[in-house]
């Protein structure tokens, strides 16, 4: 079959159009939470938001998708899941992480015991409206449970302490120390002080106590 030239430029022009009406994937994370309504009277497509119905230009070099990417860091009516999600889906390189409950009372109890905090601190509204937005794995607990798990680092951490001082190669000099706090209640304390291996000299407090008067 033998094909004329001008034939041949024909097939190549269809081709070419072929090629140019041919749609260009979206792969863009956007289009999770974005649908796409088509082309309006002014020859501009347009994709609305599926959570606030919020219509945006798309399409072209002029409206890419960071318009579309930035409305949904900020739509208030998108959920607090699925904006993290397509954090996620963005970045490519962030993994949700497991909470594990043992590590968070052992944080929120050092947070308590460090900065002198009342223990119902974990049962403030506005402390635990902020772990939950952080992260919705996060289970707060009471203050009667931050209580038992200060006790229990209390008496770990006594055992440690024991295990230290009889391991201690020198010898262990106590001090005692009594004053009057603000409000005039008495107090006493009772030190420990030795040099250990490192020969680094370490102080231990072994008992703080409430003396009553007189």
């Amino acid at each position: 079959m033998k094909i004329e030239e001008g034939d041949f430029e024909k097939q190549s022009e269809t081709a070419k159009g072929e090629k140019k009406k041919r749609v260009k994937t979206s792969t863009s994370d956007c289009w999770k939470y974005f649908t796409k309504i088509g082309v309006d009277k002014d020859g501009k497509e347009r994709a609305r938001c599926n959570s606030c119905n919020r219509i945006y230009l798309t399409g072209g070099r002029k409206y890419g998708t960071s318009h579309l990417n930035r409305h949904i860091m900020k739509c208030h009516k998108r959920k607090t899941e699925d904006v993290g999600q397509m954090i996620l889906d963005m970045q490519g390189k962030l993994k949700g992480k497991k909470i594990d409950q043992v590590v968070h009372h052992e944080l929120l109890s050092n947070l308590i015991i460090r900065h002198n905090l009342p223990y119902k601190f974990v049962e403030y509204p506005e402390i635990r409206t902020w772990i939950n937005y952080l992260c919705l794995d996060a289970i707060m607990i009471s203050r009667n449970t931050v209580k038992a798990d200060i006790g229990r680092m209390y008496i770990n951490e006594k055992i440690v302490l024991k295990e230290l001082l009889v391991s201690v190669p020198s010898r262990i000099c106590l001090t005692t120390d009594l004053w009057t706090s603000i409000n005039t209640e008495g107090f006493i304390s009772l030190t420990a002080h030795f040099i250990y291996l490192n020969w680094k000299l370490n102080s231990k407090l072994l008992k703080f106590c409430h003396i009553p008067p007189p």
